[in-house]
């Protein structure tokens, strides 16, 4: 929560995450022994390695980089740490989760009405003391993480209204809310992704790995082939959306490529910049040479630009690890498909735009999905117990 910023110093929430981090890894090794560590050992590698590349990147002391390296990590540690050793947490912070995220749901779309381009504005200040920050911190205003945070986690509200998990009242409530914070926030990509995730309501309970590759291929058949369909739609939602913002961004997808080549920021041209220099240097990229030369608007890209194939391995193993030891163990769940589509539309978000959403896909996620799944998981149990 913002607000929490304004009571909070930088240097406690700095000594508190890396406390956590360590008191964890304390308990892992104290608790379980030498086993259980070399086990989170293999978890955390390839996200260590990727770390170890950015150093060369950083402008930063050490510490202050090592810092990051625990941040990056956190959400790692400390979800399998709960999910697999503490599991009756995950009902208090599932609901911590859901808190935190509903109170300061209401207060941004407030804060963006009152304060147009509040949000938009907190993604580009450079300090927390910064009179906006300052002023937005305090109305408890979400920015840029707040924002991409709820929309890459709508599909598991949708997931738990299929499951029952939730009444038709309260999904409608928060699907609304849903829809205003990404309007208000005035992120394209956010209420894009927002309403692609909404026609999973009009899919099947039991929703299947299989069926989401099917609709992913298929709406990139039909990008291919009709692809006039898309400008038109995009024309249209560019004109009756109420923020000038998204409708200029919404108008320049309508124009396809050529569009994004001639908006404000030329996204097309910053994408090629990093596609290329990860040709021009594809090895270990130009991390010797302080990741110069990407265009610094996508995760994926600038990090292929950065440190070459051996970063694109890096991430591929990070995510790969994601998927297998935290999303995977649902996949006979009945409606796996919409933590497929999470954890795919997430991908997505980090190639076309910035940020690695780690704490989403390892920590938010497979904790909802817990709850979400508690009623299956528990009977999945018993069965167990009657079978032996």
């Amino acid at each position: 929560m913002p607000i929490v910023s304004r009571f909070v110093s930088d240097y406690l929430t700095t000594y508190f995450y890396m406390a956590v981090v360590v008191l964890t890894v304390f308990l892992i090794v104290c608790s379980a022994g030498n086993a259980t560590f070399n086990l989170y050992a293999s978890l955390v590698l390839p996200f260590v390695l990727f770390e170890l590349l950015t150093y060369f990147t950083t402008g930063e002391a050490l510490v202050m980089w090592g810092y990051q390296v625990l941040l990056f990590l956190l959400p790692v540690i400390l979800s399998y740490y709960i999910l697999h050793n503490r599991s009756y947490l995950i009902d208090s912070l599932s609901l911590i989760i859901l808190a935190v995220i509903l109170i300061t749901a209401v207060t941004t779309i407030n804060g963006t009405i009152q304060y147009p381009n509040a949000a938009r504005t907190l993604a580009t200040v450079d300090s927390g003391q910064n009179k906006y920050a300052v002023l937005y911190s305090r109305k408890n205003i979400g920015g840029y993480g707040f924002v991409y945070t709820v929309v890459l986690l709508y599909p598991m509200l949708i997931l738990a209204y299929k499951k029952k998990r939730i009444n038709l009242v309260f999904t409608v409530i928060c699907t609304v809310a849903v829809f205003m914070l990404a309007l208000y926030s005035e992120y394209t990509i956010a209420f894009l992704l927002v309403v692609a995730s909404s026609a999973l309501f009009f899919f099947k309970r039991d929703l299947k790995p299989a069926d989401i590759v099917i609709l992913v291929v298929a709406v990139l058949l039909f990008a291919v082939f009709f692809g006039t369909v898309f400008s038109d739609f995009f024309d249209w939602l560019s004109s009756v959306v109420g923020s000038e913002k998204m409708s200029v961004r919404l108008d320049e997808l309508s124009q396809g490529k050529t569009g994004l080549e001639t908006s404000d920021d030329n996204r097309m041209e910053l994408y090629m910049k990093s596609i290329n220099t990860f040709f021009k240097h594809p090895l270990l990229g130009t991390c010797l040479q302080g990741g110069s030369g990407v265009g610094g608007h996508t995760f994926v890209l600038d990090a292929l630009g950065q440190y070459g194939i051996i970063g694109g391995a890096c991430l591929w193993c990070m995510y790969r690890k994601i998927y297998r030891v935290f999303l995977r163990p649902f996949r006979n769940m009945t409606g796996y498909g919409y933590i497929l589509w999470a954890f795919i539309q997430t991908i997505m978000l980090s190639t076309i735009n910035t940020g690695a959403w780690i704490d989403v896909l390892a920590l938010y996620i497979p904790v909802l999905a817990v709850t979400i799944y508690k009623n299956d998981i528990e009977d999945t149990e018993n069965e167990n117990i009657v079978d032996s």
